[in-house]
């Protein structure tokens, strides 16, 4: 079957409110070679698509509204990603994504003994660390439990206060 006449017949699967036709993930990548692209008959641009029009993965239940989102998002399932991590392995179907992953490891000199993370400040490894100790800076009056930050405590305490009351 054409990817035209695939996506077609997707289109009135739906508006008869029955199941979609599947799409291999072949077909999926064959169209996306060819550029195929699924146009609302409305003329409405792509990105603003209803959710009854949007375009579903073959391998998972996750849905997208144009072609170009379930591009970048395929190689999660295959593991093939066009940009990836020198330092730590991941992957990544976009380029500003992986950019903006590069920047976590630059200036990262602040490295968790137990779990290798990293970070920028001595004081976010110190309030990290809690995690692995259970010392915590900060202690529910109430209760005892134990946070890592204030306002974390402070949130905590005003609902540990209406329980009790």
């Amino acid at each position: 079957m054409s990817w035209s006449r695939l996506v077609s017949r997707q289109s009135q699967d739906r508006a008869r409110g029955s199941a979609p036709t599947k799409v291999g993930l072949e077909e999926v990548i064959q169209g996306l070679r060819r550029g195929y692209r699924h146009e609302p008959d409305s003329g409405q641009r792509e990105d603003l698509m209803p959710q009854t029009e949007r375009i579903k993965c073959p391998k998972c239940p996750k849905t997208f509204s144009g072609l170009s989102g379930l591009r970048y998002h395929l190689p999660k399932h295959s593991g093939n990603f066009e940009f990836n991590c020198e330092i730590c392995g991941k992957g990544f179907s976009r380029l500003n994504y992986y950019e903006d992953h590069m920047m976590k490891h630059e200036g990262r000199l602040h490295v968790c003994e137990y779990c290798t993370k990293s970070f920028q400040s001595s004081r976010s490894l110190e309030l990290h660390l809690s995690v692995h100790t259970g010392k915590y800076p900060f202690y529910c009056r109430t209760c005892g439990a134990g946070f890592s930050l204030r306002k974390r405590l402070q949130k905590h305490e005003n609902q540990c206060l209406n329980l009790i009351k």
